[in-house]
């Protein structure tokens, strides 16, 4: 798990990721495994989806207070499946995190 989580990691947990299909409002879960990962670095706190057990970065977010929210998405009838929505951009990234599976918290 060290490729995944380092002492900058504030907290991370398995999660799965989807990708939205061009054009329209449905998501396709991928089938690669990964993890979300909080981190702080020099101030800046980045969130990245980082595919396990390489920890391989396909995602890296730098967040600012206030311009990004995780909701959930209430489509989902698994509910397991998440949006993190930005408030400068329309971005939006699809996660589905795994149950009791948390890798670090610190």
């Amino acid at each position: 798990m060290s490729t995944l989580t380092d002492s900058q990691t504030l907290f991370a947990f398995k999660a799965g990721r989807s990708i939205r299909r061009a054009n329209t409002h449905f998501v396709d879960a991928q089938p690669t495994k990964g993890a979300l990962v909080l981190s702080s670095d020099e101030g800046l706190l980045r969130l990245s989806w980082k595919e396990r057990p390489s920890g391989n970065i396909h995602d890296d977010l730098i967040l600012f207070p206030g311009d990004a929210r995780l909701e959930k998405v209430s489509q989902d009838q698994s509910g397991r499946t998440y949006v993190l929505k930005f408030e400068s951009s329309d971005h939006k990234h699809f996660v589905r995190p795994l149950p009791s599976l948390c890798l670090s918290v610190h």
